[in-house]
């Protein structure tokens, strides 16, 4: 996606709000907006991704965080703008990839994690 489009799924039209890709210091970085000036999201460690937003605000998509040495992409929850949330993987180590795709009104996130097999 190119800066400032809007991801499809990401605007509710009852909340008037929006959820799209802008560009920070370091790598890009996933951005919500509920007037005309985005909020910065923040990232784990380099840059983030939002993917899906509820009524109640609650957005979900990916970061970028190293584990020994290796760069993953890592399912993220932002129960609110000024906090991120590392939601892990499958695997014993915790290390590995995982993505978090939608997320609906109960708070239900779903997504693709990496396991152990």
């Amino acid at each position: 996606m190119k800066v400032g489009q809007l991801n499809r799924r990401s605007v509710l039209k009852t909340l008037s709000t929006s959820v799209f890709f802008g560009t920070a210091t370091v790598g890009r970085t996933a951005a919500r907006t509920d007037t005309t000036s985005p909020t910065d999201l923040g990232v784990l460690e380099d840059s983030s991704r939002a993917d899906d937003i509820n009524a109640n605000g609650t957005i979900v998509g990916r970061s970028r965080k190293t584990i020994d040495g290796t760069s993953y992409h890592r399912a993220v929850r932002w129960p609110d703008p000024t906090s991120i949330e590392d939601l892990g993987t499958l695997r014993d180590d915790n290390a590995g990839s995982s993505f978090a795709h939608g997320i609906n009104n109960r708070g239900t996130i779903v997504g693709a994690a990496q396991d152990d097999a």
